[in-house]
């Protein structure tokens, strides 16, 4: 028998930058986007961070790939769970060439699909960088 040990973590959703190009995106990376139907152009790379309410300190970070659809979705979704189908979403965190892009690209796409397959407009508002 294990005994089940809760930890909780504080999530910070740091700087959100526009992405002008793909340039420094693998090519086998870009590919798989694009056979999705999403591009790295004008899609947004997000910071997230995990951080140990207890310690205030950082537990883990990475950055996340959010791709924007090529063209536009054919309907909105009628549900939480369309919303996070790749169909229904305008934009899609990609498993990226390295691990830890696995673990924040769930987390994204999570929140994406609880904004009805958008990015938070908060996040757009608040913590957008056109600096990348």
């Amino acid at each position: 028998m294990f005994d089940t040990v809760t930890q909780k973590f504080d999530l910070l959703i740091g700087d959100v930058f526009v992405q002008k190009n793909d340039n420094e995106w693998a090519k086998d990376f870009k590919k798989q986007m694009a056979g999705r139907g999403f591009t790295m152009v004008n899609g947004v790379t997000v910071c997230v961070t995990l951080i140990d309410p207890d310690q205030s300190t950082p537990i883990a970070l990475t950055i996340v790939p959010v791709a924007r659809r090529l063209s536009p979705i054919k309907r909105e979704p009628r549900s939480r769970h369309e919303a996070e189908q790749v169909e229904f979403m305008e934009y899609r965190a990609f498993f990226g060439p390295k691990a830890g892009f696995r673990w924040g690209s769930h987390i994204i796409n999570g929140i994406i699909g609880d904004n009805r397959g958008k990015l938070p407009a908060k996040w757009i508002a608040a913590n957008i960088s056109n600096d990348s």
